[in-house]
């Protein structure tokens, strides 16, 4: 968490018995001017620090956030 604040990225972390979700996020600014629309790059971690999956998520007109296919 120390290091994705230090690179200028947010964190949220859930946790429950069982499991433990540590997401990082950060706008990207490029992809977000390419497609007209606020985009976040986002990073998904295990109880152990390991990175689970990545993926692009962008705002539609409505304001939902959806994972971008490409």
């Amino acid at each position: 968490m120390t290091r994705a604040t230090q690179k200028g990225q947010v964190w949220a972390c859930w946790a429950d018995s069982y499991h433990t979700w540590l997401f990082t996020c950060e706008m990207s600014l490029p992809l977000s001017r390419e497609r007209g629309a606020p985009v976040l790059l986002v990073d998904q971690y295990d109880e152990a620090g390991e990175l689970k999956d990545s993926g692009t998520w962008v705002s539609d007109q409505e304001g939902k956030w959806r994972r971008s296919s490409g």
